[in-house]
């Protein structure tokens, strides 16, 4: 019961990370209107899933990192993996719309967890 509730602790825990220092920079907004701040809340934790997405489908691409104690875990998180690849495609607009139609046709295929 108790690491069900960590679990699940952490992913909100991660997801904090990334919207604070690991891509947004969240907590150097100056705005202090509610309205604003739910709106801005919205975009980049609609923009973080998208990045996550883009990650987990590239999970095949990103190496394993080996440690001392012979266990291995990604090199490179999801999230890190996915807004370099969709950075990449905003140089371009038209690419990146063709980005979120790929990513609005393909629908979930799968179950999986923002757990990085």
């Amino acid at each position: 019961m108790a690491s069900e509730l960590y679990r699940k602790r952490w992913k909100i825990e991660t997801c904090f990370k990334c919207l604070k220092t690991n891509g947004s920079n969240l907590q150097q907004t100056t705005t202090k209107q509610p309205a604003k701040i739910a709106l801005l809340l919205a975009v980049v934790v609609f923009a973080y899933v998208l990045c996550l997405l883009e990650g987990f489908r590239q999970r095949a691409q990103i190496r394993l990192k080996r440690y001392r104690s012979g266990s291995s875990g990604p090199a490179q998180s999801f999230f890190k993996r996915g807004i370099q690849f969709i950075a990449s495609g905003l140089v371009d607009f038209l690419v990146f719309l063709r980005l979120v139609q790929r990513w609005l046709e393909a629908g979930p295929k799968e179950k999986w967890s923002f757990v990085q």
